[in-house]
């Protein structure tokens, strides 16, 4: 009977740290949380070219980033989309083209750049994101959206170079993972839940075999 119990109790473990490591390991953040609905305006034009700059100070995986494709004025915007990390080609910048095959389709005015491959970003580190308007001749301004505030699960400061706007503004957002997720990221609430009920469910099993056997 306590060589029973001991395997049920290993059963249940096992399904409480399977539940919870993978959101865990697989967990990505978007760096800038989503404005708050109630605070306006939503968005702020500028003409000419926006930078945003994301300084890590912590070790983080960057997954891809999120360009800011709105515009107002006539006629269709030409513009290029770029981004650098400070650790990698001595920080020069990569630019995206509109129509990248990477590029997904733009959602809440927003096109996300998936990278091909996880850019391991170490502590000191510097993404910066750089958004080139070149039909201002045209009365065409690029637009910066409003965000919320950086996410409390990155340690990360942001300093934006976007002619003196509030600094919940901003050309861009980054979605990163933790480079060690058992530490970095507390799991999801959900996670909890999956954990909990799989295991009530074997402890119930493991109640009724122990009546049967007495």
């Amino acid at each position: 009977m306590k060589f029973a119990s001991m395997r049920s109790a290993v059963v249940i473990a096992s399904v409480i740290v399977g539940s919870v490591i993978p959101s865990q390991a697989f967990a990505q953040i978007d760096v800038l949380t989503a404005r708050d609905p109630n605070v306006t305006p939503y968005y702020d034009g500028f003409g000419g070219a926006i930078t945003s700059t994301y300084t890590f100070n912590t070790s983080m995986i960057l997954n891809s980033v999120d360009f800011v494709t709105a515009w107002y004025g006539n006629g269709t915007p030409s513009y290029t989309l770029e981004y650098a990390v400070s650790s990698i080609n001595n920080g020069a910048f990569q630019s995206v083209s509109v129509n990248d095959v990477n590029l997904a389709g733009e959602s809440n005015d927003i096109r996300r750049f998936s990278l091909s491959n996880a850019v391991n970003l170490n502590a000191g580190d510097i993404v910066t994101v750089r958004t080139n308007n070149t039909s201002n001749s045209m009365g065409l301004f690029t637009i910066v959206k409003r965000f919320g505030a950086i996410d409390s699960n990155v340690n990360v400061s942001v300093v934006r170079n976007d002619g003196g706007r509030n600094a919940t503004f901003s050309n861009s957002n980054l979605n990163v993972s933790p480079s060690n997720p058992s530490s970095n990221v507390a799991p999801e609430p959900g996670s909890f839940a999956l954990a909990l009920t799989g295991g009530a469910a074997l402890i119930g099993i493991c109640i009724r075999r122990r009546r049967n056997a007495a």
